[in-house]
């Protein structure tokens, strides 16, 4: 594979938008959030050594690209931009009071010299990850983004006295909780800030881009959490590229992995009109309703996967599917791959009775008097099902269909 690092660095070092510009959308549902909406350019780069103690010197100061700088010290750190580094607790971010990613490479109580310290030495423990590149949407202007994941007592100053973490009302405090008051901000969860990029547009351009950094970061740290020990010998791991893999002690390597489920929109014609069939979970209450999914099994095609769900869920018989657009859900390591299928057989379908409860059929007039008046609740913006609802639908649930 050709490497254009070098080649692109000081066009990024000068913030120029045409290197890490936006690619198109090209899911027919458009923007689907936590996608990413840019190419990734930096994988070569978290994977060279001394790179994340560049990010973590560069928090220092504001790092000058065009200073007379070393080679290695301009391929290493390519931005013109100081890091931005983010707070991320088991799929919850701290967020300001605007309800976007708290930038805490200015906070007071941030111990930089001790997060020097720790990336000097080998890493067992993934309190600090790079989640990629920010790119400020209406400039172009990009910046790396760190992620602390945990440590907060070794990376954070919260004074020389024992903490007291009972709140004001006598309630049981964390020391998260602590961080996010002292800090001014407040912790949401990935899954709830997913739907802040819903919709296409200028409005929401920020809230996409962070979108894809936060789905990445989430996933390391959920993957981490779980595999800082070798399978097949049991022996501790160390953290390499980034926080992007570990190394085990005989030399190997070990990845991220992601399972691929498929989600599918299951359509008919029905009495005449072109219905989307909805199903309700056993687990679930008893209005709510989305569309069938599934994991990929192995040795299993997609196509053969979203086959088989609809016909073990409601035993439909698709006749045709089309591929319609993934999202990365990192809770803790999906990837939901979106299809719209329509089948052959609608009076015949009927719930498993074992993970589903209950299907019924909705035409688009339908759909809308369940939604507004609340009688059915749907899947939340942040995820790729209710986009398939959507795209079925023809526009926004909130606004009344133009066909029947």
């Amino acid at each position: 594979m050709q490497n254009n690092l070098g080649e692109n660095s000081q066009a990024r070092a000068t913030g120029n938008p045409a290197v890490t510009s936006a690619f198109a959308d090209f899911s027919p549902l458009g923007h689907i959030p936590l996608a990413a909406s840019k190419l990734r350019r930096w994988n070569e780069l978290r994977a060279r050594e001394g790179f994340l103690q560049e990010l973590v010197s560069a928090l220092e100061q504001e790092h000058d690209a065009a200073a007379n700088q070393s080679q290695s010290q301009t391929e290493l750190y390519p931005w013109s931009q100081r890091p931005i580094l983010l707070a991320l607790e088991r799929g919850k971010v701290l967020v300001g009071s605007h309800q976007m990613p708290l930038n805490l490479a200015d906070f007071r109580g941030l111990k930089v010299q001790v997060l020097r310290e720790f990336v000097q030495k080998p890493i067992l423990t993934a309190h600090l990850l790079f989640a990629g590149e920010y790119r400020q949407p209406e400039t172009g202007q990009t910046a790396p983004v760190l992620v602390l994941t945990g440590g907060w007592e070794d990376f954070i100053d919260f004074g020389s006295a024992p903490l007291n973490l009972l709140g004001p009302d006598g309630e049981q405090q964390s020391i998260t909780d602590v961080l996010a008051i002292q800090a001014g901000g407040s912790w949401l969860a990935v899954r709830s800030f997913a739907e802040f990029g819903f919709e296409d547009g200028a409005e929401t351009a920020v809230a996409r881009e962070w979108g894809e950094l936060l789905a990445a970061a989430t996933a390391l740290d959920f993957w981490h959490a779980r595999h800082a020990f070798d399978p097949a010998t049991g022996e501790a791991t160390e953290v390499i590229h980034a926080g992007w893999a570990r190394k085990t002690r005989q030399g190997g390597d070990l990845f991220p992995r992601t399972d691929p489920a498929v989600i599918t929109a299951v359509t008919a014609t029905v009495e005449g009109q072109e219905k989307i069939l909805l199903g309700q979970a056993r687990a679930w209450a008893a209005n709510r309703f989305s569309t069938f999914a599934g994991f990929v099994e192995v040795g299993e095609s997609l196509e053969n996967a979203v086959a088989r769900e609809i016909a073990e869920e409601c035993g439909g018989e698709v006749v045709s599917m089309t591929y319609m657009g993934s999202q990365p859900w990192p809770f803790p390591r999906s990837l939901m791959l979106g299809f719209r299928a329509q089948i052959s057989n609608p009076g015949s379908v009927q719930a498993d009775g074992d993970e589903i409860e209950r299907v019924r059929w909705f035409s688009r007039r339908e759909l809308f008097e369940a939604h507004s008046s609340e009688s059915v609740v749907l899947p939340g913006r942040s995820s790729i099902s209710r986009k398939l609802i959507e795209d079925f639908y023809g526009g926004s649930l909130d606004e009344e269909p133009t066909e029947a």
